[in-house]
This record gives structure tokens, sequence and C-alpha cells, in this order.
């Protein structure tokens, strides 16, 4: 990806193993779902796995058959089906009265990663009964690798909740009983976004040290799960991965409950242009898979929404139009059709006379001569003032312009 960044960031930056390829597991069909107001049909979650396999993703989550009954029980069954090239991952939980079945239920689905869930902080332990002890935590851990290797889960994920908000002593405790039992993967989460980029860097060291001395031979995958309550998701998830995480969690959109997820857009570029990691993602799109999840959630893009919004690769203000004229990286980090967006010469209040010159080229129309220009500009200027929330459209453009063309 081309791209002109800040030479300040390599300066600062904590300097972390090149090239290391950072796993992206998006769990839109499952946390995205859990959005208020969102809910997708058995297709309608196939058609979002195939657009995600399909840019790269390498792990999609999906609900827990046994807490979703039926219905997640066949959206699972229908992608698993599809045999894509993504490895999909069931959700379970290892606390509550029924966790044995909870987790035999995600086994059965056929599962390429089992992802058993454990209220971790004292704040989650209320989810289920009875509820657990520090002791039976740690416990439960151990107990709940052992039974899903029991019942032949190919791979086994344990997910903490509300880790950012648990004792220290007790995350070292419950990691090294995970890998005694031969955990495959560890999750630890950010549940309700409590934490800032210096807690996830700490957070996630201390995971990396616990994992490296306590594992003798393969080492569990470390992942990583957050939400954006504080607006700090994408930032936290860079902190993590600069201190050594192996995956990170993702939705379409920011997806997700409350504030929602980090955006798939935003991670696989920010990991691009930020930090010496890459993805597996085929970032020119990511503006579609944005547009179509939109439109089958029914939550649309705000139009300044960072890099897939309609309008964020646009410019009004005439210093702009020309500086972007001039250099296209004058106002823009990277180049819009990069991620597969487009940059706009948006008309308006704020433009002017070299603005119209610009535009008229633009759209393949001949200039005119200045004071014609000035005459067309006062009635952009005007039509822009009337403006709320919407802007002027290339087929708006052009109806005003009718008047000061005489083949029209």
């Amino acid at each position: 990806m081309q791209k002109k960044m800040s030479f300040y960031n390599a300066r600062g930056a904590t300097q972390t193993s090149p090239h290391k390829v950072i796993s992206i597991c998006d769990v839109t069909l499952r946390d995205g779902e859990q959005t208020a107001g969102v809910s997708f049909s058995t297709s309608e979650k196939q058609h979002i796995a195939a657009l995600l396999d399909n840019i790269g993703v390498q792990q999609i989550q999906l609900m827990s058959p046994y807490s979703g009954g039926r219905m997640a029980q066949k959206d699972a069954e229908a992608i698993i089906k599809m045999h894509l090239k993504a490895d999909i991952e069931v959700m379970s939980h290892a606390a509550g009265l029924h966790w044995h079945d909870s987790i035999k239920a995600a086994i059965d689905t056929g599962a390429d990663v089992v992802h058993s869930l454990l209220p971790f902080s004292p704040k989650m332990r209320g989810m289920f009964r009875p509820i657990l002890t520090d002791d039976e935590i740690v416990e439960r851990a151990h107990d709940a690798v052992t039974f899903a290797k029991e019942q032949g889960a190919k791979c086994i994920n344990i997910s903490l909740l509300d880790a950012t908000r648990t004792d220290e002593d007790l995350t070292i405790k419950t990691v090294k009983a995970l890998i005694e039992a031969g955990v495959d993967r560890i999750r630890f989460a950010d549940t309700v976004g409590t934490a800032n980029p210096d807690g996830i860097t700490y957070l996630t060291k201390l995971y990396k040290n616990t994992i490296n001395k306590y594992s003798i031979n393969k080492k569990p995958l470390l992942g990583f799960h957050c939400h954006n309550d504080f607006g700090l998701a994408t930032a936290n998830v860079l902190a993590a991965v600069q201190a050594g995480v192996d995956m990170v969690d993702t939705t379409v959109n920011g997806l997700g409950e409350r504030s929602g997820n980090p955006d798939i857009a935003q991670v696989a570029v920010d990991l691009d242009v930020f930090t010496n990691k890459r993805t597996t993602i085929n970032m020119t799109k990511l503006t579609e898979l944005s547009n179509e999840v939109a439109k089958i959630s029914g939550i649309p893009i705000p139009s300044n929404h960072p890099l897939t919004g309609r309008l964020v690769f646009a410019d009004e203000s005439e210093a702009h139009v020309l500086a972007t004229s001039t250099d296209p990286f004058a106002y823009q980090g990277i180049l819009p059709e990069s991620i597969g967006n487009v940059h706009h010469i948006i008309m308006g209040k704020k433009s002017g006379i070299n603005s119209i010159a610009i535009k008229l080229k633009s759209l393949g129309l001949p200039d005119l001569s200045e004071n014609t220009r000035k005459e067309f500009l006062e009635d952009i200027r005007n039509e822009g003032a009337k403006r709320r929330g919407s802007v002027i459209s290339d087929s708006d453009f052009i109806k005003i312009a009718k008047k000061y063309f005489s083949y029209f």
C-alpha cells in the first residue's frame, strides 16, 4: 500500500519483530449481531462469511449453538458446510450448570476452533450460576480444556472475560493452569473497554511472559478481544499487537454490543501503515465489504466514518482542493483506491473559483471564463449554504451548470 505517514512514527515506535503476520478473527456474525437492532438470517450470515473469506480473513466466529438454540446451530452447520478457507470458530461457555453441554454442542458442529469463555473478573461472574470463586476459576479453566480435548475438539480457545479488571495473581495462576491442560489458544478480553493502550501493553506482556515461563513445548497462541466503549478499541489493538499478541478480533464497521468492536478496515489498514506487522486482508475490497454489511445490518455508515465512509476522502475547501490536485497525499495518508474507496471534490459553501475549474475538468466539461466561473461559484455557494447533512452531488452540479453551457 502506498502511504505517506508521519516520519516521527518510526522514531517513537517500540521495536518489535519485523514482518510478523497478525491473524484476524472477525466476530461480525457473533458479537456484531449483538448490536442493538441487528439480526442476520442464515443466508445473510453465509453471504457475509463468504465476503469475509474472500478478503482473506483467517477466522470467523459464530454464536454458541447451546446458548443460541436451534437457529444458532443451523447457522453454524450451514457455514461450516461452505468449506471456506477461513477457520470457523464456534462459541461456548465454561461456566454455569451446563458448561459440559455447551462445550459439547460447539464440538458437535465440527468447528475448526472451539471457543469457550470464562467470566474472569468478579464483576462478570454473575453471568452464570453457581458463581465461581477465584480458586474455582483456575480449576474450571483446566477442566474445560481437558473436557474439550476428551470430546475431540480440534483446537481449543479459552477466553477470559473482563481480563483488564482481573487480579494479576489470578491471571498468572489461570494461564498456568490452561497451559498445563494443553490449551491451544488463550484470548484475553477488554470486555467493557476500560483499559487504555498503556494498560493493554502491560497486560499483553504479562500474558506473554507467563506463557513463555510455563510452556515447555508448543506455546498457545495469544489473542485479544476488545470493545470501543471509550473510543480506544483500535488504539488498544495496536498496543496489543506491538506488545506481542498473535490474533485480534474485529467486526465490519465496528458493529458489536454497546459501542462495538474494532473495525476490521481500521485494524487492517492501521497495522499496515503504523506498524511493521501485516495481515492477510485484501484491503482493496474493504469499502465494498463495509457497504454490503451496512446494507444487510441496517446500520448505516456515517459519511465521515474513518477509511470506508463515503466522504472521508473528500475536499470542499478551495485550499484543500488545490493542494490535493498538486499532491494527492496532501490531505490523505493513503490513496482511497488502496482500500476500494474514491476521492471526491465536493462543491459547496467553502468552494472557490479554482475548484470550479478543477471540478469541470474532472467531469469532462470544458472550462468557463473567469467571470462566468464567478457567477457559477455564487450559485454553488448559495446552494451549499442550504444543505444540512447532504452535499451537492455531481448530478446536482451538472444541473446548476446547465445555465452556463449552451449545448445542454
